[in-house]
């Protein structure tokens, strides 16, 4: 069984030489001066908890304030360093670019095996 035991929005992910995932500017509120409003980088950071030794996929979705699809990963291994059980499992991804052209609430959708492991949002603001 796979259980998520963290998950942010950032500006950038990206593996250290030892395999030890790193962050730069997490968020959960994006400000854009008009619509539509360029990201270059949105990237994930999430850890799971494995117990089984069982392959996972994992599929991330992007969808805007009106429900429209901007980016789904597509079903993706969940890399395990040994395949064993008992192990805690980083992932990183980048969902960039994105072209944001609606106000308001952003979810990116957390599936392994098709299935819901949680939501992480972010709010977009345009100035006025």
């Amino acid at each position: 069984m796979v259980k998520l035991s963290f998950a942010h929005l950032c500006e950038y992910t990206f593996l250290l030489a030892n395999r030890t995932p790193g962050v730069v500017g997490i968020f959960s509120k994006l400000k854009a001066d008009a619509l539509p409003a360029y990201r270059d980088n949105i990237g994930v950071i999430a850890q799971f908890d494995i117990d089984d030794d069982d392959a996972h996929q994992i599929q991330m979705i992007i969808r805007s304030p009106s429900g429209k699809v901007l980016r789904d990963t597509n079903l993706r291994e969940l890399d395990s360093i040994n395949k064993q059980t008992d192990q805690v499992v980083g992932y990183i991804i980048n969902l960039g670019p994105l072209k944001l052209e609606e106000e308001g609430d952003y979810t990116v959708d957390i599936l392994v095996d098709q299935k819901s492991m949680g939501t992480r949002s972010f709010n977009l603001i345009v100035k006025k």
